[in-house]
């Protein structure tokens, strides 16, 4: 009996495996892929990863006040 359930929790182990990998790959193709590509078809590039004809890539401050000026 013992020998049985030590196959049995083998299986589980493997089953468990294969459909967590199943399940992370089947969400990141409905959520992530589609955002990426639509992300690309409009034009947005949040990463700011395409190379700009600029000198520098420093960007100013506003010139306001900070948020952790007034915590408490």
């Amino acid at each position: 009996m013992k020998k049985f359930l030590k196959i049995l929790k083998a299986a589980q182990a493997f089953v468990r495996r294969v459909l967590t990998t199943v399940l992370l790959v089947i969400i990141y193709v409905i959520a992530v892929v589609p955002t990426g590509l639509l992300m690309r078809v409009l034009g947005r590039d949040r990463l700011r990863l395409r190379k700009t004809k600029t000198d520098t890539y420093w960007k100013n401050a506003d010139g306001g006040k900070n948020d952790y000026d007034l915590q408490f």
